[in-house]
């Protein structure tokens, strides 16, 4: 900051801003200089510095460029000061200046002096040394080549901020080793004799440097602290006012106000570092409550009667204040916030309790799923590449047998051609001779001289001419390889039905890969989120059972065989019927039943249509439950299982494909599990019926 008289003023090139105050005699202008990053950011930082360490743009470098007009500010500054002092004597009020001793600081800022003001000025600033250290500096940037060695001969060592790797010169000062050596080797190039930048000592021979290590320890120690507390407390300086995300302090004036510390819930406002001063010096103050700055202070008060909220309702569960007690809430059950808060801080303590041991369970989780996607993945690429090369191979395969075929037909070829295309070559010779023999007797027979006729005819009658072939018997013309086109095609159909038939089973097992398993249902409402529609096959269905409410019932016992079509995947010898759908995934359904003996049942696909083999739980491919006036059997490859009761009407069957577990409950009011299997299914799984009875009768409930 600067001031001086309203007129004249000097304009200088670095003045950012300027205000009039207005006094009782005269107009004050108080003008900032340098930039608002230099003056108001890096000020400190600049005032540690020596002028030659100056940033280039800084404002010291802005005012070496008006160092006449700081000249003529100084005056104005002095001349200020006096008629203030003298204002003072007048109205008895208080005016302090501070003024540093005078002391030769080459190249270094003296500190700015604070005067605090009188009526309308609040603080005023004047620079002292600043203008005068950058003028000198600017001088000698501009000196010329010729005029710079002896002046540089003051000024030949850069120095650091911290010295690195100290060494001490004989003359007992101490450089940076880069440093001294990198000045000796200027001065061995001109001169031709090392010398002490500081002292001027000159030494001959040039000494050999030793580092001093009791120097390089204190420096590095000072650096370990100081460093650090200096950088923050520049920091501090830099970074004071509040930005958006901070609470301001309510008792800063101006437009950037600063960061606040703390806040009050006595005076309910928050307070910076200065202003919080008054909480730590006046008794009174220091018993107010002090919390980290908050901007919620206003939550803290009662709506009603603007007092701060200190009492908790439990019956109203909120926060009141003391008057609401007495009030609104009188009669309640209050205790203090502070009670409250030890009362909930224990159920908080037990929450995360809680919440720590979920953290460990999930991050073992966490620890497991990760290793489960490497696994997946490696297993993933392995069966893909694995599958692949069978796939290969099996090209491979039928290439192989393609070219095999084609070279079986192509030699067939040959050999036909080069037999039929031999009886050609005869065949045509043999006709030649005929021709020509024939040509031989027209001619013969047109000759009008008896005796030559006579003589010819016999020559030509004891000639036995060509041997005769045998009589070639050609089949009709029709593509002679028609036979082979059939066999391959025959082949391409049995490859396609092997395909077809196990490629459920390898879709199944592919299905059957999960890596996340959900619960296992609990109530009857959870098993029936698994419902889906199912109808009985009616190309499955035995000849003496009947189908109805849309393929969903089957009755047995009929006089007479329906006349259904013929089917392969038919029961024949016992009666029996699978469901149109194959499951693969998690299913429920439920079965109700009646008669004497009634079997649910469910099963592979494959599993033979003729004999006693093809009754349900009489094979390895099907897994019955069996209901009777007996009781329940449990059959399974042929062999039983005796099941407790209770049972009831209707029998539900839960089945999940992926973890190989069939379920068979028992359905009332409430569901009771029958039996459990737990293997590994192959194929899809088809539900079935099989009646034993005449007028036994089963439905597919329909829960979808």
């Amino acid at each position: 900051m600067e001031i001086e008289n309203a007129s004249p003023t000097t304009e200088a090139a670095w003045v950012q801003e300027e205000t009039e105050t207005q006094t009782d005699d005269r107009t004050v202008i108080i003008r900032r200089v340098g930039t608002p990053e230099d003056m108001e950011e890096n000020s400190t930082l600049l005032q540690r510095l020596p002028v030659e360490e100056w940033p280039m743009d800084s404002a010291g470098e802005d005012a070496a460029h008006a160092a006449e007009s700081v000249d003529k500010l100084q005056e104005g500054v002095s001349q200020q000061t006096e008629d203030l002092l003298a204002t003072q004597e007048t109205q008895k009020s208080e005016v302090q200046e501070v003024r540093p001793p005078r002391r030769k600081h080459t190249g270094w800022v003296v500190e700015l002096v604070e005067v605090r003001a009188f009526i309308g000025l609040s603080r005023l600033v004047r620079v002292t040394a600043w203008g005068r250290a950058a003028k000198q500096r600017l001088k000698r940037k501009c000196q010329a080549p010729e005029q710079a060695p002896e002046q540089s001969k003051n000024f030949n060592v850069g120095f650091r901020k911290e010295l690195k790797e100290p060494v001490t010169l004989p003359c007992g000062h101490s450089y940076c080793r880069t440093c001294i050596e990198g000045c000796w080797n200027r001065d061995e190039e001109t001169t031709g004799v090392c010398s002490c930048p500081q002292c001027r000592e000159d030494f001959t021979p040039r000494p050999t440097l030793r580092k001093n290590n009791m120097l390089a320890e204190v420096v590095e120690k000072l650096m370990n602290t100081g460093g650090r507390q200096s950088s923050s407390a520049s920091a501090d300086v830099v970074d004071h006012a509040a930005g958006p995300a901070d609470v301001a302090c309510d008792f800063c004036a101006g437009t950037r106000r600063r960061k606040a510390l703390v806040s009050c819930l006595t005076c309910l406002a928050s307070y910076c570092e200065t202003h919080l001063q008054p909480h730590d010096t006046v008794p009174t103050w220091k018993r107010h409550t002090l919390v980290p700055a908050t901007s919620k202070l206003q939550d803290r008060m009662c709506s009603g009667h603007g007092k701060l909220m200190e009492v908790y309702c439990r019956t109203d569960q909120r926060c009141i204040c003391l008057l609401c007690t007495v009030d609104e809430h009188k009669g309640h059950d209050t205790v203090s916030a502070a009670a409250e808060r030890t009362d909930k801080q224990k159920h908080l303590v037990v929450s995360q309790q809680n919440v720590q041991q979920k953290i460990g369970k999930r991050k073992k989780e966490l620890k497991d799923l990760k290793q489960v996607i490497m696994t997946l993945k490696s297993s993933a690429q392995a069966a893909v590449d694995a599958s692949d090369k069978i796939f290969s191979e099996m090209m491979v395969s039928m290439e192989r047998r393609s070219s095999e075929v084609q070279e079986l037909i192509r030699a067939q070829e040959r050999t036909a051609l080069a037999q039929t295309e031999g009886l050609l070559r005869q065949l045509e010779e043999e006709v030649a001779l005929l021709e020509r023999r024939h040509a031989e007797m027209e001619e013969l027979s047109s000759t009008e001289d008896t005796i030559h006729f006579i003589q010819s005819f016999q020559s030509l009658s004891s000639s036995s001419g060509p041997p005769e072939l045998p009589r070639i018997a050609v089949r009709p013309v029709h593509p002679y390889f028609t036979d082979v086109t059939d066999a391959v095609s025959g082949l391409k159909g049995h490859l396609n039905d092997i395909l077809r038939k196990t490629w459920p089973e390898i879709s199944a097992r592919v299905s059957a890969v999960d890596v996340f398993h959900p619960p296992e249902p609990q109530t009857r409402n959870d098993f029936l989120q698994y419902s889906c529609p199912l109808s009985l096959d009616l190309n499955t269905v035995c000849s003496y059972m009947s189908l109805s409410n849309e393929n969903r019932e089957v009755t047995a016992g009929l006089q007479a065989p329906e006349p259904y079509p013929d089917h392969p995947e038919r029961f024949t010898d016992i009666c029996q019927v699978l469901c149109t759908e194959g499951l693969s995934d998690r299913y429920y359904l439920e079965v109700q039943w009646s008669g004497i003996k009634v079997s649910i049942a469910v099963s592979y696909n494959d599993i033979d249509r003729k004999g006693i083999k093809a009754g349900f739980g009489s094979n390895d491919k099907s897994w019955m439950v069996q209901y009777s006036g007996e009781g329940c059997v449990f059959k399974h490859n042929n062999v039983e299982t005796i099941v407790p009761g209770p049972f009831s009407a209707r029998v539900g069957v839960y089945l999940d494909h992926k973890a190989g577990t069939v379920s068979f409950y028992s359905v009332s009011d409430k569901m009771f599990l029958i039996h459990k299997v737990q293997t590994k299914f192959t194929q899809p799984l088809y539900p079935g019926i099989c009646l034993r009875y005449v007028g036994d009768k089963a439905e597919v409930c329909k829960t979808w």
